[in-house]
């Protein structure tokens, strides 16, 4: 206790200093901010700024991206698993120099600075310095915020920023049904490529029998073996007929009759086996159960394939005129011109100031008040020559 009174006597001994000090200083900072307030801002040492800003939402999944997320994976497509962070794409974006130097050169920054030398480092800096970027995982929202001396200037600062933003990721395919249209194309090609096989098979399976289904290659093998066989019947009768009536084996007319039925059974068994002539294949009756269930799996294969084109087709259609309508970012709340000024708060700077050099006089006091201590005892002048020698 004794100690602090002894400092307060020191203060109140320099009193009038200490009330010296913080009225210039108080009235000079009041005279500061009044004519940093007059002046223009653009020739004013502590100008009023301005801050516009806007806000975008991040774009979620709703249930059309789950109908169409399960609909891909059914086909055996890769659904993107979770999403895009936008957010935290749109930040990279943003404090990118390539981002920064479009929106540099659009609004003339450079022009209006008058920068001459150093050019894309100090726009560049004017721009890092003056905008703020803030995301929220939580909510999805992303803040832009630019501040400005003209609140037109800031408006305009902030509406090109977020014009640039969307198209970056318009141009860049930053979304989902994006990606999705992208993958469906590609799927669509591999289903059209797959049909165009399956048709050629069948054209060539077609080609090779000559019929469109092999039902009907069963029927008319069985309608040539039916024909065939009452052939064979009406020369047995004429064989025994021809026998009864002439007894030699060397009668032309016994060995025509015989030659015709043989070449019949022979014309049978190439049936039976299978029968090639005249650019037409008749298979072999065994073969037949097979050829039926591989024509019946081409067809089946077919209108599966057929399906799975008309589906893709129709959400084809879907995702591509929802894509460009679906940005990764919708504008929630657009920029305003600001009204009001943002800062700086000059009662502020004017209660710093003089609080600041009350407490430097006092400090100073306390300085001033030693060194004269120190001077009027010759021991320690002493001991401070000796210490500067």
């Amino acid at each position: 206790m004794e100690g602090l009174f002894h400092y307060a006597g020191i203060v109140w001994r320099y009193k009038w200093f200490v009330f010296a000090v913080t009225a210039i200083a108080a009235i000079g900072s009041v005279t500061y901010a009044i004519i940093s307030l007059r002046l223009p801002p653009e020739q004013s040492p502590l100008p009023n700024y301005y801050e516009a800003n806007a806000v975008l939402l991040q774009q979620r999944a709703g249930t059309s991206d789950s109908v169409s997320a399960t609909i891909m994976a059914s086909l055996g497509m890769e659904p993107s698993r979770g999403g895009m962070d936008y957010g935290q794409i749109a930040l990279a974006v943003l404090n990118s120099r390539e981002f920064v130097d479009r929106i540099v050169e659009q609004n003339g920054l450079i022009e209006r600075y008058d920068i001459q030398d150093m050019v894309r480092t100090r726009s560049r800096r004017i721009v890092y310095a003056s905008s703020d970027f803030s995301f929220d995982p939580r909510t999805g929202m992303l803040q832009v915020v630019y501040r400005d001396i003209s609140p037109e200037f800031a408006a305009g600062m902030v509406d090109s920023i977020v014009n640039e933003l969307i198209l970056w990721f318009a141009a860049r395919g930053g979304s989902d049904r994006l990606l999705a249209v992208q993958t469906m194309e590609e799927k669509l090609l591999e289903v059209e490529n797959r049909i165009r096989e399956i048709e050629s098979e069948i054209e060539e399976f077609q080609r090779r029998y000559g019929v469109l289904r092999v039902e009907e290659i069963a029927r008319t093998q069985t309608e040539l073996l039916s024909g065939l066989q009452s052939q064979l019947i009406a020369l047995d009768l004429q064989i025994s007929n021809q026998e009864q009536v002439s007894r030699l084996e060397s009668d032309p007319e016994l060995v025509s009759l015989r030659a015709q039925r043989q070449n019949v059974l022979n014309l049978m068994d190439r049936i039976r086996s299978g029968y090639t002539g005249g650019g037409d294949v008749l298979p072999p009756r065994e073969q037949l159960p097979g050829l039926a269930a591989q024509y019946s799996r081409l067809q089946m294969d077919l209108e599966i394939q057929g399906r799975i084109y008309q589906a893709l087709t129709e959400r084809y259609e879907v995702a591509r005129l929802t894509a460009d309508t679906d940005p990764a970012f919708t504008i929630l709340v657009p920029v305003e011109v600001p009204e009001e000024k943002a800062g700086p708060r000059r009662s502020e700077f004017v209660m710093a100031a003089t609080a600041g050099s009350f407490f430097g006089s006092i400090a100073i006091a306390l300085i001033l008040h030693w060194l004269r201590k120190v001077l009027r005892d010759p021991e320690k002048r002493r001991l401070l020559k000796e210490a500067q020698e």
